[in-house]
C-alpha cells in the first residue's frame, strides 16, 4: 500500500501547536516572572525646636540644598540679648573663681594688719586711761570755754575796743592807699630801687663769674666760689621782685586788691561794732554750751574708761584679728570649690543660651530638596511644628512581592537587576529587607493571576544613588542574582 503524506498533516498541525503552546507559555512565565513596583521615597517634616516669629525664608521651593545649610530663621533679638548676658555672667564667675582660688592680696593684707594695730592700740588707751597730755588738753579747753564765756556775758573791755577801732582806722587807711594810688615820689623810689638791685644783681654775677675761674684755676677756694654763686643767684632774685614792683607801680592798684582792702574794711567794721554793742542772746548760749560741753569732756577724761567701752574695744580687736587670720590663710577648700562649680553652672547657662540662639536657624539635615515651605515670613510658629517638607532625591527604594516559592533564594544583600521606565539600560539594586511576614493580595500586584498567591513583599534599593531615578518612577526586576 502506498504511503499517503496526507496522513501527516494532523500530526504535523499537532506538533505546531504543541510547539507554538510551549513558547506562548513560556513568554507569559518571563512575563510572570517581572516583578514590578514603583520607586517609593520618605519626605521628612522639618520644624523648629523653639517657638518663635519667622524672620527669613532662606530658599525657595524646588531648592537643591547641601547638608547643614540654613532653611528658615526665626527672629532672635530675646535670644540673643539673653544669650550676650548669659555669657558676661560666665565670665564674671569665672573670674570670681579665679580670685577666690588666688587668694586674698598682699596690700589686703596689709591693711587689715594695720587695722589690728589700730584696734589694739586703741583697747590699750582704753584700758590704761587718759594720758596726763591728754587730760592737760582737757583743762585748757575749759579754760578757753570758760575766757570765752566771760567774755561774752561782762562785755568788752576799753582795751578791746581800743584795738578794735585801730584795725578799723588802719583798714580804712589801707583802703584810702589803694583807692589813690601811689604818688610820684614813691614811684620814683620805687623805681629807683628796681634800677640799683638790678645794678647790684649784674655785679654779683660777674663777681661769681670771676670767682669761678678763679677756683678752676685753683686761685680760690671751691667754697667761695659756690658763696658768690649763692649771692648772684640772691641779688638776682631781689632784682627781680623790685622791678616787678615798679611794673605793678606803673599799672596802678589792681582790681582784686581793692576789693581785698574793701573786704578788710567791712570785717573791721563787723568786729568793731560787735564789741561797742555787746554780745547778741544767741552768742550768750552758745558760749555757755561750749563751756558746758569742755567741762563734760574734762570730767570723762577724770573719770577713765568705762568698762562697757573696754569690752567694745576688746571685740573691736577680735573681730579685726579673725579677718586677718582669714585673710592670711587663703580662702578654704570648700569655698574654692564652690567657686569653680558655680562658674561652670554659668558656662553651661551660656552654653545652653547660645544653643538656644542656635535652634532658631533650622538646618537641612543631608542633602537634598525643599518640595515645600510650610509658613510664610512674619508667621509665629510653635516648636514642633512642621514649617519645611524636605527630601533626599537620592534615598528611594523598591517594593516588590516575591512568591514564597522563590523566597529562600533571596535575603538581605541578595543583588537584583531593575529595568526603569523611561530609563534606558538596566539599573543594579540591593535587597535591603525581606519582610517576614506573608500577604495574599498586596496593593501593587500587578498580575490577576498572581492574586490569592501567597507572597512576601521584598525591598530594594538602588546600589550606586543614579540622580535619572525618581520617586514615582516604575520598574520590573528582571532578575535576582541569587547564587
Amino acid at each position: 500500500m502506498a504511503f499517503n503524506p496526507r496522513r501527516l498533516v494532523p500530526i504535523v498541525v499537532i506538533a505546531a501547536f504543541a510547539v507554538g503552546g510551549y513558547f506562548v507559555e513560556q513568554s507569559r512565565a518571563a512575563k510572570r516572572s517581572g516583578l514590578s513596583g514603583v520607586f517609593e521615597a520618605q519626605p521628612s517634616s522639618l520644624s523648629p525646636r523653639l517657638t518663635g516669629r519667622v524672620a527669613k525664608l532662606l530658599v525657595k521651593e524646588g531648592d537643591t540644598v547641601k547638608a547643614g545649610q540654613p532653611l528658615l530663621e526665626l527672629e532672635t533679638e530675646p535670644v540673643a540679648a539673653d544669650a550676650t548676658s548669659s555669657k558676661a555672667l560666665a565670665e564674671q564667675a569665672n573670674e570670681q573663681a579665679k580670685l577666690v582660688a588666688a587668694g586674698p592680696r598682699v596690700e589686703e593684707i596689709r591693711r587689715q594688719e594695720g587695722v589690728v594695730a589700730e584696734a589694739r592700740a586703741t583697747l590699750e588707751r582704753l584700758r590704761h586711761g587718759a594720758r596726763p597730755e591728754e587730760v592737760s588738753l582737757s583743762r585748757e579747753q575749759v579754760a578757753r570755754a570758760q575766757a570765752r564765756y566771760d567774755l561774752v556775758v561782762n562785755g568788752s573791755r576799753k582795751e578791746d575796743l581800743a584795738a578794735g577801732l585801730a584795725a578799723l582806722n588802719g583798714a580804712k587807711a589801707q583802703l584810702a592807699q589803694a583807692e589813690r594810688g601811689l604818688t610820684s615820689e614813691e614811684r620814683g623810689q620805687i623805681r629807683a630801687r628796681a634800677v640799683a638791685a638790678r645794678a647790684t644783681a649784674e655785679q654779683a654775677r660777674r663777681d661769681a663769674d670771676r670767682m669761678a675761674k678763679l677756683a678752676q684755676e685753683g686761685a680760690v677756694s671751691r667754697a667761695d666760689a659756690e658763696a658768690a654763686e649763692t649771692k648772684a643767684q640772691t641779688t638776682a632774685q631781689q632784682a627781680h621782685d623790685a622791678e616787678e614792683a615798679w611794673r605793678r607801680a606803673q599799672l596802678g592798684t589792681p582790681a582784686e586788691e581793692l576789693e581785698q582792702a574793701r573786704q578788710a574794711v567791712r570785717q573791721a567794721q563787723a568786729k568793731y561794732d560787735l564789741l561797742k554793742n555787746g554780745s547778741r542772746p544767741e552768742d550768750v548760749r552758745q558760749a555757755a554750751s561750749d563751756l558746758a560741753s569742755a567741762k563734760a569732756s574734762l570730767q570723762l577724761t577724770l573719770a577713765g574708761t568705762r568698762k562697757e567701752d573696754i569690752d567694745a574695744g576688746a571685740a573691736r580687736l577680735s573681730q579685726a584679728e579673725a579677718l586677718l587670720a582669714e585673710l592670711k590663710n587663703g580662702a578654704r577648700p570648700q569655698e574654692v570649690a564652690a567657686a569653680e562649680a558655680a562658674a561652670k553652672a554659668a558656662l553651661a547657662r551660656s552654653k545652653g543660651s547660645d544653643a538656644t540662639l542656635a535652634d532658631r536657624i533650622v538646618r537641612a539635615p543631608v542633602d537634598g530638596t525643599v518640595e515645600r515651605l510650610l509658613v510664610a515670613v512674619g508667621d509665629l510658629v510653635p516648636a514642633g511644628t512642621p514649617a519645611i517638607r524636605f527630601s533626599d532625591p537620592t534615598d528611594i527604594w523598591i517594593r516588590v512581592y516575591v512568591p514564597e516559592s522563590d523566597l529562600a533564594k533571596i535575603t538581605n544583600g541578595t543583588p537584583a537587576t531593575l529595568a526603569v521606565d523611561g530609563i534606558d539600560g538596566l539599573v543594579e539594586g540591593v535587597v535591603e529587607s525581606v519582610s517576614t511576614r506573608g500577604e495574599f493580595t498586596p496593593a501593587n500586584l500587578q498580575t490577576t493571576e498572581e492574586r490569592g498567591k501567597q507572597v512576601f513583599g521584598v525591598r530594594i534599593r538602588l546600589k550606586n544613588k543614579d540622580t535619572r531615578v525618581k520617586a514615582g518612577m516604575a520598574a520590573t526586576v528582571r532578575k535576582f542574582n541569587t547564587p
